[in-house]
């Protein structure tokens, strides 16, 4: 039995290993907020007239070998939202069907910011009781960025906008807790309609409903996951560390790590227990890779540990 009173579940590829032990722990339910406008209940989407305002900083993680600014590694520094980001969130927000307000007063939600190393860009969406609702990040991309005239961090960023706010949108938009938390917001917790038209999208049609939703992430549903996206870590983070490996380091290497999965599926937090010998940045690869998974919904968080376990010449 693991750590959480769940069985261990081992699976195999060659050259690459994992093991997964999952546990769980409830989010906090959301607190009915005030009522929506009434043009939220007219609107195509399901969250529209949510009032949110963005924090006017971010934090930053700081995951690189000297910390960030001379701070330690791990800590984290409260920075200003440089305008041309929160402009582009505020877009990607905007599309999602929220109401972006500038008052504090006047919010049901509040946009987080936080940036993870210089590459991973986070957004949580919190009640007004600090209680996170749900989050998305987005990992930036080079590839935009490899024909720009001026290569700069600024302008790579740039460049990523717009897939940036797709990456943030979709999953928002899709995020059964934001949808309980509108229902709620609109006094609409308690009714459900007697009659449906079919849905003329594939992303209405493909949303699970509650009552179809596990209370948490089974063993089958984090393996799958893991499955899923097996070879971008080995491709992203295992071959080129591999790659520059010294040639006295050992030919495997395993990174522990422990992940909370947010009801909607995507990641919102990635703890790992530090690089390998020989493997120097391996753990942090591999946490901001982990950070852009998506994992089914569920109606509550889970916690998993997800050792693993990399080897193969």
């Amino acid at each position: 039995m693991g750590p959480f009173g769940v069985s261990e579940t081992w699976w195999r590829w060659a050259g690459w290993a994992l093991v997964a032990a999952a546990g769980c722990s409830s989010a906090p339910p959301a607190a009915p907020l005030s009522s929506c406008p009434p043009r939220c209940s007219s609107s195509a989407s399901p969250v529209a007239g949510l009032r949110v305002v963005i924090s006017e900083s971010a934090n930053q993680v700081c995951m690189t070998e000297g910390g960030c600014l001379g701070e330690p590694l791990g800590s984290v520094r409260v920075a200003p939202l440089q305008p041309p980001i929160r402009r582009a969130l505020a877009e990607a927000l905007s599309s999602v069907g929220f109401e972006l307000v500038a008052s504090d007063a006047e919010r049901d939600l509040v946009a987080g910011v936080e940036w993870r190393g210089t590459d991973t860009i986070a957004v949580g969406l919190s009640d007004v009781h600090g209680r996170l609702i749900d989050q998305a990040s987005y990992r930036r991309s080079l590839d935009p960025c490899r024909a720009l005239p001026e290569l700069t961090w600024e302008t790579c960023w740039a460049a990523n906008f717009e897939r940036m706010k797709l990456a943030l949108s979709n999953p928002l938009s899709r995020s059964p807790a934001l949808l309980a938390f509108a229902r709620k917001a609109r006094g609409q917790a308690s009714e459900a309609p007697t009659t449906r038209a079919p849905a003329a999208r594939d992303d209405v049609a493909t949303a699970p409903s509650s009552a179809a939703l596990s209370e948490r992430l089974s063993d089958q549903q984090i393996q799958e996951t893991v499955a899923r996206y097996r070879e971008q870590v080995q491709s992203s983070c295992w071959q080129p560390a591999r790659d520059a490996r010294a040639p006295t380091a050992p030919t495997s290497a395993r990174v522990s790590t422990s992940i909370t999965v947010g009801a909607s599926g995507s990641v919102l937090d990635v703890r790992t227990g530090g690089d390998p010998l020989g493997y120097p940045r391996l753990a942090d690869c591999i946490a901001a890779q982990v950070r852009g998974w998506r994992f089914p919904a569920t109606k509550n968080a889970t916690t998993a540990s997800i050792p693993f376990v990399l080897t193969g010449e």
